[in-house]
């Protein structure tokens, strides 16, 4: 998933039902923003390709067992 004003709270709900959540830095994920057809399908797809191929630039993400509360 990328970089966005609701990350958080969704990568939250996503946890407990998945292995690993990475979200991506939406300003270094240039295949994206280029791309000439702009859907959630195929952003996804974007996504899960440059995943894969261990080139999606990610954030750093806060353990879960480290946050404040």
């Amino acid at each position: 998933m990328e970089a966005t004003t609701n990350t958080w709270p969704v990568v939250d709900l996503l946890r407990p039902y998945v292995g690993d959540v990475v979200v991506s830095n939406p300003i270094k994920t240039k295949a994206i923003a280029e791309a000439k057809v702009k859907t959630d399908k195929v952003g996804a797809e974007t996504l899960a390709r440059l995943l894969r191929a261990d080139y999606l630039p990610s954030v750093w993400q806060q353990e879960a067992a480290t946050a404040l509360r």
